[in-house]
């Protein structure tokens, strides 16, 4: 049973759920437990892995446990069962989200679906803007430096420059994984600014923007101090990618 529950916590990393903070629902790890100790095996086949995968996003993004869990966990696990016994039925569930939902998702407020879009973050393998170097998510690093801390990628402190409250300062796609080192040298400064002086430091920078769902389009906005079209741009991509992991346009179960 313990080397079930490693193995569906090992799984649920490579999500992104490198954290227990970030981790969407921990109702989600027995049920992954369940299928290591129904099936008796250490690895999970590769057709299995597909319709689990599919189950895992749709689960979150549709706040699938956030009602009667003990309830959607029993069904979720017999669907395990039937899965190891030969009958490999999809299990996912429709979702219904908007740039404008993610918006409004405040960093500071408890929500599934910023967990759900910070394991995205984590999992795209960010790496900070000035000279390409991977951001330790989780405890591994052993220098303080190193350590991973939360960005604002238009500062906090200064919203009234660009316009905007104070919660939409905190808005999660105005988020990003970089380490504390990177986090100290831009302080408060304007995208405009630190993005200028990366710009003519680090040649990969485009490259070092994409890991962090910030692509040209994005950049150019941010460089400009345009925060309602970076976000709004940003906003697309992280949108994109929660509707490829979801496979929303074949999701037909609610």
């Amino acid at each position: 049973t313990l080397e079930c529950l490693r193995l569906a916590i090992d799984l649920i990393g490579d999500y992104g759920a490198v954290k227990n903070d970030i981790l969407p629902y921990e109702s989600i790890i027995p049920v992954i437990q369940y299928y290591y100790f129904k099936s008796g095996k250490n690895n999970i086949e590769n057709a299995h892995k597909l319709l689990i995968d599919d189950w895992y996003w749709t689960t979150v993004f549709s706040r699938r446990y956030s009602s009667s869990t003990l309830t959607r966990m029993k069904e979720d696990a017999d669907w395990i069962g039937r899965i190891i016994n030969g009958d490999n039925e999809p299990r996912v569930f429709g979702i219904t989200l908007t740039c404008q939902d993610l918006r409004r998702i405040n960093m500071k407020n408890k929500s599934v679906i910023k967990d759900g879009v910070l394991c995205i973050l984590a999992a795209n393998n960010p790496v900070d803007f000035n000279n390409g170097q991977g951001v330790k998510l989780d405890k591994t690093n052993a220098s303080r430096a190193n350590a991973k801390e939360n960005h604002h990628f238009f500062p906090y402190s200064r919203h009234d420059d660009f316009g905007i409250t104070q919660d939409a300062a905190n808005s999660l796609l105005n988020f990003a994984f970089i380490s504390k080192t990177l986090n100290i040298a831009i302080s408060n400064k304007l995208p405009s600014e630190y993005l200028s002086e990366y710009a003519k430091e680090n040649p990969k920078l485009a490259q070092c923007l994409d890991t962090h769902f910030i692509n040209t389009e994005a950049y150019t906005f941010a460089i400009q101090n345009d925060f309602d079209s970076f976000v709004e741009a940003r906003g697309k991509l992280i949108l994109d990618k929660i509707n490829t992991l979801c496979k929303v346009k074949t999701a037909l179960e609610t």
